[in-house]
């Protein structure tokens, strides 16, 4: 299979040459120095490829920052997605970076809950880190699909085949202008804007909580349906009786029911009913 890259650059790229090096995406700095000077996402459309957002205004900003913290950058984000008409029915996503060596894989947890916060359900919350961090994020519930792996090889936890992830940043670059080739590992899990038509925008992933929704929720159709089922033959037998007492009223003029047997059947009709 040909390798397949997202693109990453502060400046837009020409994006022909990002499609000719096997470019199916290019990334955008959403907010700060480059949010302008990046590739934005109509143009990345425009030209066949893949939009993915990106969220970075220092490097650290996110280490052992505070849930405050994280909601002011999730309300960043969300403004950026507003202005540039990105979907916000959480099929796209945003990679917030954690771009240095954290220290411990858990101080960007509480940040990243804050972010939840304000576009958990808007826009699918994802990482680009070390691995350690993503796996960290991942093991809290605080990701909804895999990460973005650094290509620091020295931070804890990296491994390009972690299924807690999704790109990989390579330390080249195939087209100039751009600081790095990503190799994309799974493009269904990318969460990018992909424009109209894209064979990689079909496929949508859902989280493990979303999964279990969808399972209850088929479970609860199922067990409906066949609740359903029984009470259309309840109301068969109901129309097949109240046809019997029907003919036994009429017969009652010409005295040929026994007013005990309509009694009977009376009281079973009334039990059924009740049932």
């Amino acid at each position: 299979m040909t390798d397949l890259y997202c693109y990453d650059a502060a400046f837009a790229p020409d994006l022909a040459k990002v499609k000719a090096s096997g470019g199916i995406a290019v990334n955008g700095y959403l907010t700060g120095t480059y949010a302008t000077s990046t590739t934005q996402p109509a143009a990345a459309r425009a030209a066949g490829l893949g939009y993915v957002p990106t969220y970075e205004e220092a490097p650290n900003e996110l280490v052992g920052a505070s849930r405050a913290t994280g909601q002011a950058v999730g309300r960043k984000i969300l403004a950026a997605f507003q202005a540039k008409g990105i979907p916000l029915d959480g099929t796209v996503a945003v990679y917030p970076s954690v771009d240095v060596y954290d220290g411990s894989p858990t101080n960007c947890n509480t940040a990243w809950q804050g972010i939840r916060d304000i576009i958990a359900g808007k826009i699918s919350v994802r990482a680009y880190a070390e691995g350690a961090v993503i796996d960290a994020l991942t093991k809290a519930g605080l990701l909804d699909g895999p990460g973005w792996l650094s290509a620091s090889t020295g931070y804890p936890g990296y491994n390009a085949a972690d299924p807690n992830v999704c790109m990989v940043q390579l330390l080249k670059s195939q087209v100039s202008g751009t600081d790095a080739d990503h190799l994309i590992t799974d493009p269904s899990a990318l969460g990018a804007w992909w424009p109209d038509n894209s064979p990689y925008g079909d496929a949508v992933s859902l989280t493990a909580a979303q999964a279990q929704q969808l399972a209850d929720a088929l479970t609860y159709a199922k067990a409906a349906d066949v609740r359903a089922q029984a009470l259309q033959g309840q109301v068969g037998t109901l129309a097949a009786q109240v046809t019997a007492l029907q003919a036994a009223v009429a017969n009652i003029t010409t005295s040929t029911v026994d007013p005990v047997a309509l009694a009977q059947a009376l009281a079973q009709h009334v039990k059924l009913a009740a049932d």
